[in-house]
């Protein structure tokens, strides 16, 4: 294929990739306002999986994949104004990668593609993402991924604001409750608003501690994060 016809050929994925994209916010954007929040995150999600198939359509055509991003981010915001910087695509997309198991095929189709007006219903029941977008921007910079999950499993139980669900991270919550025996306790302080700093302080506490084995203390914490237990 000679040059020429490639730049035709890129030119018209993106053009497509933009095209799809302006329809499926034009969708989303008649969903009532009770179903904002899920609609916000499948769309999100349906974005960067978009994004990531798109960049990974040009890998051997770096400087077309950088345009990506920027492309569909000027053709956006001039569509719909504020709200699809560069940025937040960036975040759409590592979004996806980040959760890419949570929606099959067919449900993304559904909604993306077909934009079917009872996919809503399905994806309710089906609750594939539990907090709002914002938390799921603190859980994304999270790198291990049952430390992940159990605080974005934490912050709809207990109903976890943004501010409380840093506040929790930042005094490393998942460690201390796989450092001490009286993990209720633990519980109890997170939620009346008190901090221990560090892990290592634990043991200037009133708690009993342990310091089991490393491959123990994992499997004890993927334990309870897969059953979904009160903690």
């Amino acid at each position: 294929m000679d040059s020429k016809n490639e730049i035709i050929e890129t030119n018209q994925s993106l053009d497509m990739l933009i095209e799809e994209s302006i329809e499926l916010i034009q969708y989303a954007r008649q969903i009532t306002a009770k179903q904002i929040n899920l609609v916000q995150l499948m769309t999100y999600y349906s974005l960067g999986k978009w994004i990531v198939e798109e960049q990974q359509e040009g890998e051997e055509r770096a400087k077309y994949g950088k345009q990506v991003l920027k492309k569909l981010s000027e053709s956006l915001t001039k569509e719909f104004g504020r709200g699809f910087s560069e940025t937040n695509l960036e975040y759409a997309r590592k979004f996806y990668l980040t959760y890419a198991d949570r929606i099959s095929q067919t449900l993304f189709e559904e909604f993306a593609v077909k934009k079917s007006q009872t996919v809503i219903e399905e994806l309710n029941e089906k609750q594939p993402f539990i907090v709002s977008w914002s938390h799921y921007l603190q859980l994304m910079r999270i790198e291990n991924v049952d430390e992940r999950k159990f605080y974005e499993i934490e912050s709809a139980k207990s109903g976890w604001g943004i501010r409380t669900l840093q506040r929790q991270y930042n005094s490393s919550l998942y460690e201390r409750l796989a450092l001490s025996r009286d993990k209720d306790e633990v519980m109890r302080l997170a939620k009346e608003g008190n901090v221990i700093a560090k892990p290592q302080d634990i043991v200037k506490q009133q708690y009993q501690l342990y310091l089991p084995d490393k491959k123990e203390l994992q499997k004890k914490l993927k334990e309870w994060i897969d059953e979904g237990t009160d903690l």
